[in-house]
């Protein structure tokens, strides 16, 4: 499952769909208004040789690829559990689906199933229902249910589970301190039902769990998957150009995670014809010297077809009309006069996606570093932080002489220690967030 940068396939991904590629990834440089998507993805359809399975990651919340540039309409996870009305899931799932088969995607790269049991992860976060294995489990179950009754198949990720890590498995190894005893007590369980709910796809992570072998590439991982929660479907990696799962060897991770039991290889966003080329060489010299089997080959080539029969049908040409819906966040007093963007490192996850994107009277602007420490008046100011790390960053510039408690922080959150600054946890950086934060800074609340 390769992908490529903007709206002109590549020759050399054209090659490869008329001879029997079967999948292409969408990320959010492919992203742009409908209609150019949609032609696309009618391009390659119809490039193809095979019925084809056009994914991406449109998981609502900050994570979006078809809303990339304008942020998603949707609330998303967090705040979905923080609610905890199965309804609302179920609708936000739907429409999600509908907006996928609307451009032609028939595959979709979530729900998250992940348990948020650690509140320093630096990657899961919103995108988590929670931290209850409980609550994770009802909602994964209903998002799947109204996802794929809608026509458009769903992915429960990152098996086995990415809530318990404090390093980010985009950028270096993901380590789950527990263990297997930590997964089976807390994580597993949304992953479960997921596979009770009937979900289409199963994605593995690039997590340590006791072992330096990522899950992705750990026969084990897929045994539990297999045999203990009894997953019949396809089970795609994670992006394989990922530090945790790859460093840099993309066609090595393909071929040890088919080796330990993956179906479907996700290669990322930017694999070049070269990278995709070694891949094919690599797997053709291990059958050829019978370190896999045709007969594996043709057992993952028949779930792909599957799951690519079964919902070849969800292409849509009915437009949809994308409802942004309010949030029930209480702020309250007057809204400041001066309004300032701070923000480190971004998620990779996320990618560089417009956050808390708001339009208003009220002077906007970017907060660099060094103008922390000139800074001589934040009376009557708000900062916007983008994650924990830009706040950990903002108190650590913060002047001796300037209080904390001058300013009111606003955050996509999660925060766990708010380093003694006072202010709001938003519940996400996504559309539905932004009108909550736009309709306070207006003095409209």
């Amino acid at each position: 499952m390769p992908g490529f940068v903007g709206f002109e396939v590549p020759s050399w991904v054209e090659e490869h769909l008329q001879s029997g590629l079967g999948s292409i990834c969408l990320y959010g440089s492919n992203s742009g208004p409908l209609e150019q998507m949609r032609d696309l993805v009618k391009q390659l359809s119809e490039m193809s040789s095979e019925k084809l399975i056009i994914a991406t990651d449109e998981e609502g919340g900050d994570v979006t690829r078809i809303e990339y540039l304008s942020g998603s309409s949707f609330s998303g996870n967090r705040t979905l559990g923080q609610k905890n009305d199965l309804q609302q899931t179920a609708s936000e799932a739907e429409q999600i689906a509908k907006l996928c088969s609307t451009i032609g995607v028939n595959m979709n790269l979530a729900p998250v199933a992940d348990v948020n049991t650690n509140p320093r992860n630096p990657v899961i976060g919103n995108r988590s229902f929670g931290d209850n294995p409980q609550l994770v489990s009802q909602h994964v179950s209903t998002w799947v249910q109204s996802h794929q009754g809608s026509g458009v198949a769903c992915t429960a990720k990152h098996f086995p589970g990415h809530g318990d890590t404090v390093s980010d498995s985009h950028l270096g190894p993901a380590v789950v301190s527990g263990g297997w005893d930590e997964i089976r007590a807390n994580h597993l369980q949304p992953f479960q039902a997921a596979v009770d709910a009937g979900v289409a796809a199963i994605m593995t992570g690039h997590l340590a769990v006791g072992s330096k072998t990522p899950t992705s590439q750990d026969s084990y991982a897929h045994d539990v998957l297999r045999n203990e929660l009894g997953f019949q479907g396809v089970v795609i990696t994670d992006a394989l150009d990922m530090k945790a799962a790859s460093n840099g060897d993309i066609a090595e991770a393909a071929l040890a995670s088919f080796i330990a039991g993956a179906d479907l290889l996700c290669l990322g966003p930017n694999v070049s014809e070269d990278e995709f080329n070694q891949i094919i060489t690599k797997f053709e010299l291990a059958l050829s010297s019978e370190l896999i089997t045709e007969q594996r080959v043709i057992e993952s080539t028949i779930r792909v077809e599957r799951l690519a029969n079964e919902f070849a049908r969800s292409f849509s040409q009915d437009a949809i009309e994308l409802e942004v819906r309010d949030l029930s966040v209480d702020i309250t007093g007057n809204p400041p006069k001066m309004v300032y963007r701070f923000e480190s490192t971004h998620n990779p996850a996320v990618g560089e996606a417009p956050w808390l994107g708001i339009e208003s009277d009220i002077p906007t602007q970017n907060l660099e570093p060094q103008m922390v420490s000139s800074q001589t008046d934040f009376a009557d100011t708000a900062i916007l932080v983008r994650h924990q790390n830009s706040l950990n960053e903002l108190a650590n510039l913060w002047p001796q002489s300037i209080g904390k408690k001058e300013v009111t922080i606003f955050s996509p959150g999660p925060i766990w220690d708010w380093k003694g600054f006072e202010g709001y946890d938003l519940g996400g950086a996504s559309l539905p967030h932004t009108k909550v934060l736009l309709t306070y800074l207006k003095g409209e609340s």
